[in-house]
């Protein structure tokens, strides 16, 4: 079992996490989930002190908020390795499909 260990800059400090740091632990099967877990992370701006572990981290509930995952729990923008920004799919695939028929129609004039 791999986890990949994050602070969420974002979160932290208010709502559930006021006057804690927001810690964001995802549990992992394999080295290569972690791996792409931990590249994803480093995409985003709000995450930072990104490790990959091979043992359950504690983080002391008085100083810490702590929030575990598992790996299949996450959405494709953390369990897809895409090069460069966090980017939203469906939009890109609906532009996508837009270009191609609207390029159909070109040809067929």
């Amino acid at each position: 079992m791999y986890y990949v260990t994050m602070t969420d800059k974002f979160m932290s400090g208010w709502g559930r996490a006021e006057g804690k740091i927001n810690k964001f632990v995802v549990c992992c099967e394999t080295r290569q989930q972690a791996e792409t877990i931990e590249k994803n992370a480093r995409k985003r701006d709000e995450m930072t002190y990104i490790n990959i572990r091979t043992k359950k981290p504690y983080y002391n509930g008085n100083r810490y908020l702590t929030t575990y995952k598992q790996f299949n729990e996450l959405g494709r923008v953390w369990t897809v390795w895409k090069i460069g920004k966090v980017i939203n799919l469906p939009f890109i695939v609906t532009i996508t499909k837009v270009m191609i028929i609207r390029n159909f129609w070109n040809i067929r004039k």
